[in-house]
């Protein structure tokens, strides 16, 4: 069959689990299993960027360049959930963190407890993107979660953008080979299964001139995987020998690709929570389990935003072991940054009073569904925010109404108690995660 190219086709799948040390293999280049697929919007992708230079500097006698030099890769990308779920939320606080920890909610449910730490070490995690049906089957080995944000909107979803960074390490379905024979043979062999035993998985040029760049198409007829030969249409030479580049998709029982086989993983469909189902509470104070005191704001917020940045940086780096590597060696944490922005209708003066006077309440967001997964069990969300401070609080007219933009700061603790700056709390029914 012919390769399907559409997007809506395609799968994204993350691995429950971040990358660990195996030995002498750093979590950075250790892939972990792939398992959890996660429903992103389209137009998510991760995509591999790599620095390359022509020699047009050199004085070569000509006046254009003559070469290109290829340099280190590094992955960066964004995906997106227009209409987020816990399962989602759960995995990236887990993986933002690098910090995780499940406790039971009844018989099936789980509470999943994230909250901010510091390292340089960021928790890795493993992503394969099945573009259109085989377009492309790629693995990202070694990738973090760099920046996060959440919108929630008067009368919609909460969204979720997710930035990632990472190593630019991949493998994909895609196998190349040379295979030397004669200009005029109808058969020619080649390694490894072609998936579906297809001809169009498969796509063959040979290199007439012998310059090492294939330069001729040809056509497959037969693809006979019991065999390994290709049936091809004669370039109809005098029987000299040429090289035959094969490039074609490997079928995903081969050896070394069983990560690309997706079939048995199911996509999570969960409670996908509203503005109606999600609180916000000014105000109040930490006492290290919950927010205390504070107000319920309700119909004046017309927005919340959270954005979380690492400031992360792909470092390419000096050769470390026997051979080279063509990718980036590990990623960086930068200074955290984490904000706020809370748009509300001037309803009292509260805000404008916390920012005039400097000070630093705390806030939450709490997000519960209307149906039970179970018995006394809702599907929840909860972002505890201990300590925030106002970098400014103007004044705008939003829906025809006087309204504050307060744009706040997440603040790390300082006092004896030594709270995180952020907790997030998920509960559902999923297990696993993280370690």
């Amino acid at each position: 069959m012919s390769i399907n190219v559409k997007e809506l086709s395609d799968l994204f799948v993350v691995s429950k689990k971040k990358q660990v040390v195996n030995g002498s293999v750093s979590a950075a280049e250790n892939p972990a299993t792939a398992d959890y697929l996660i429903a992103f919007d389209e137009g998510s992708k991760i995509d591999i960027s790599e620095t390359r230079e022509n020699n047009q500097a050199e004085k070569t006698g000509y006046w254009e360049p003559t070469r290109i030099e290829t340099g280190e890769k590094e992955a960066a990308g964004t995906l997106t959930q227009n209409k987020s779920q816990p399962a989602t939320l759960a995995w990236a606080f887990a993986m933002m963190c690098n910090d995780h920890a499940d406790a039971t909610a009844g018989t099936t449910g789980h509470v999943h407890t994230s909250q901010m730490t510091y390292g340089i070490e960021p928790a890795y995690f493993t992503a394969v993107h099945q573009k259109g049906d085989i377009a492309d089957m790629r693995r990202h080995v070694g990738v973090m979660i760099d920046t996060l944000g959440l919108t929630m909107t008067k009368g919609a979803n909460l969204a979720a953008t997710v930035g990632v960074k990472g190593l630019g390490k991949t493998d994909n379905r895609r196998i190349t080979e040379v295979v030397s024979a004669l200009d005029n043979v109808t058969t020619i062999s080649y390694t490894n299964d072609i998936h579906d035993e297809s001809v169009d998985n498969v796509t063959v040029w040979a290199d007439t001139t012998g310059d090492g760049t294939p330069d001729k198409k040809v056509t497959v007829t037969v693809v006979d995987n019991t065999n390994n030969d290709l049936t091809i249409t004669s370039l109809g030479g005098a029987g000299s020998s040429v090289d035959y580049h094969l490039v074609y998709t490997a079928d995903k029982l081969v050896t070394g690709y069983t990560w690309s086989d997706l079939s048995s993983i199911s996509k999570i469909d969960e409670f996908r929570p509203r503005t109606r189902d999600i609180q916000l509470i000014l105000g109040g104070s930490y006492d290290g389990t919950d927010i205390v005191g504070g107000e319920i704001a309700k119909c004046e917020i017309s927005s919340v935003n959270y954005n979380y940045a690492a400031n992360s940086v792909s470092q390419k780096c000096f050769r470390g072991s026997s051979t080279a590597i063509d990718h980036s060696s590990h990623v960086d944490v930068g200074l955290i940054n984490q904000t706020l922005t809370v748009d509300r209708e001037i309803k009292d003066f509260i805000m404008d009073y916390w920012h005039e006077s400097n000070m630093y309440p705390a806030f939450k967001i709490h997000a519960v569904s209307p149906v039970e997964f179970e018995s006394g069990h809702n599907y929840e969300i909860e972002i505890i925010i201990p300590k925030v401070g106002f970098t400014d609080n103007q004044q705008n007219v939003v829906e025809g109404k006087w309204s504050t933009q307060s744009s706040l700061t997440i603040l790390k603790d300082d006092s004896v108690n030594d709270y995180p700056s952020i907790i997030f709390k998920v509960k559902n029914q999923e297990t696993g995660l993280f370690v």
